[in-house]
């Protein structure tokens, strides 16, 4: 398997042993036979001194976009000796359950639901940063995030309640953040399974943060690999030229990279979504909507010049195969599932 060093080294645990950290690496795909997505995350959280123990958590979430009433979402947590993790090859585990950069494997059980998982992924060639690239070399972000797999087929094979899915090339991404707190408010989307281009690839951050106890506007950070070409619009030349706004189950955009345009919409229904609370290591919390069936419809425009008008040059489309995730300081109940403890 050919494995990209630089993912590898992006995946390295970044936990240095002290309190106030949190670190997690995410993956989300699909199954486009069954039209059902999956969300797992093997986590970490060493809380501030004086608010608790260290501890790892794996979590599971399944999505099915024909029934959502089958959908559940399950987490388990570990004592933190029960999360190893080397480099050179990288591997992480968290108890029984591994992950290594092409492979993850773990099980979860409870509250009538079971899952277990043996699935591959091609690496991709290369990391995507999803903040400014300046940032990571200083302490600005409370949250640091990447993308070492950004457009990934798996395979192999996963149990929910007793059906096997099979997997064969289908979509999807592996990520990698860690930090002390996270934002405020944010929105998250990617999608690497579009109807028209089965090469196209977005990847959506919108974040807001409090400093000094005011709420700054979000910052909008998107990629978007569209008819064989990058557009990297998350630099900070690249920010001014790009604005969204989302809601709970909806979220609009529009981004310009000289004289192409992209406008886009999000969207999934309130029974496709679990909500997630999270703990910050201070011990506040944050609730975080998350699906994996959702839509987005893309369009492209080009102009020939800067003073030429826009013309729609093509629209691409994602029924079913869109992840994305909604968070805020406070639940939403809207939302009526919930990542609830495997017991």
């Amino acid at each position: 398997m050919n494995i990209s060093h630089d993912a590898e080294r992006e995946n390295y645990l970044r936990w240095d042993r002290k309190p106030g950290h949190y670190e997690v690496y995410y993956l989300t795909f699909n199954h486009l036979k069954s039209e059902s997505g999956f969300w797992i995350r093997y986590t970490m959280t060493a809380p501030d001194a004086d608010k608790g123990d260290a501890y790892a958590q794996i979590w599971f979430s399944y999505f099915n976009r024909r029934d959502p009433e089958k959908n559940f979402a399950l987490k388990k947590k570990y004592p933190i000796d029960q999360l190893n993790a080397k480099e050179n090859p990288f591997s992480l585990s968290v108890g029984e359950n591994s992950l290594r950069n092409g492979h993850a494997v773990g099980s979860i059980a409870g509250n009538g639901h079971s899952a277990a998982w043996d699935i591959t992924f091609t690496p991709s060639a290369g990391v995507h940063y999803m903040l400014p690239k300046f940032m990571y070399k200083t302490e600005l972000a409370d949250t640091l995030a990447l993308v070492p797999h950004l457009d990934v087929k798996f395979s192999g094979s996963i149990n929910v309640d007793g059906d096997t899915l099979s997997f064969d090339g289908d979509p999807g991404c592996q990520t990698h953040l860690w930090g002390s707190e996270h934002a405020q408010r944010w929105a998250w989307a990617h999608c690497n399974a579009f109807e028209e281009d089965d090469s196209a690839v977005i990847e959506c951050l919108s974040a807001q943060v409090k400093r000094l106890g005011i709420m700054i506007p979000p910052m909008n950070m998107f990629f978007i690999r569209a008819g064989g070409r990058d557009y990297l619009l998350t630099e900070l030349n690249k920010l001014i030229f790009t604005k969204s706004e989302f809601d709970c189950g909806d979220w609009t955009f529009s981004s310009t990279d000289g004289n192409t345009k992209f406008k886009g919409k999000f969207s999934c229904r309130m029974d496709d979504l679990v909500e997630a609370e999270y703990f910050d290591p201070n011990g506040h919390k944050a609730y975080c909507r998350n699906t994996e069936v959702g839509d987005l419809t893309l369009e492209i425009y080009s102009r020939s010049s800067i003073l030429a008008p826009w013309r729609l040059d093509k629209t691409l489309s994602a029924r079913g195969t869109a992840h994305m995730e909604f968070a805020s300081r406070a639940r939403d109940p809207r939302v009526k599932k919930e990542i609830v403890e495997a017991v």
